[in-house]
């Protein structure tokens, strides 16, 4: 599934479970920005919440997930939290492990949740469970083809262009295709703005 069909499924409205994970945490968040653009923009803040820690209160985070949204159709929950997908009694508690899986499992039909963790075990319950019923988005660094045509994107949303051996050279010199290279599309973009 790419970045555009899994936005289109998005404005569909037809899954309640994703799963966000992947290098290029841009594309993560324009996603995640995607989603909150879904809710009523008067009880955005109401209706949004995000969760960076379990801690140790998951009945708190399963009773948010159960709760009604407040004046519009859907709740919007956001785990960041990487203990879900931590296998070997690293992450949760066989309990704690349970109430999620049961909620994932049958989840509310008016909260769509959204797992983004920074590092997961695709050997995980959670993962698994996921896997089995909603969907599961990796977020990989794009190909040059996808690149080039992401960057006129940016180029023209600023008003400006660049012909196509300007950008080849631009792109080479960004630093993105180097093996190990940290750069990101964040990085990319603003370049492209400055530019």
């Amino acid at each position: 599934m790419t970045y555009k069909d899994l936005l289109a499924n998005i404005d569909k409205g037809e899954n309640l479970i994703y799963l966000l994970y992947g290098e290029e945490s841009y594309i993560i968040e324009k996603i995640i920005e995607g989603i909150k653009n879904n809710l009523d923009t008067s009880f955005k803040d109401l209706n949004f919440v995000q969760v960076d820690e379990v801690g140790s209160d998951i009945d708190k985070i399963i009773e948010t997930l159960e709760s009604m949204p407040f004046m519009d159709t859907k709740r919007i929950v956001l785990l960041r939290s990487p203990d879900f997908f931590k296998t070997g009694g690293k992450g949760l508690s066989k309990i704690e492990e349970e109430k999620i899986l049961n909620y994932i499992g049958n989840p509310s039909k008016s909260t769509v949740l959204v797992f983004a963790p920074k590092e997961l075990d695709k050997r995980s319950a959670t993962f698994k469970a996921i896997k089995k019923n909603h969907i599961i988005f990796e977020s990989k660094k794009l190909t040059s083809l996808e690149i080039k045509r992401w960057s006129n994107d940016v180029l023209k949303n600023h008003g400006a262009s660049m012909d196509g051996q300007q950008l080849d050279f631009f792109l080479e010199r960004s630093g993105y295709f180097y093996k190990e290279s940290p750069k990101t599309l964040r990085d990319v973009e603003n370049e492209l703005i400055k530019l």
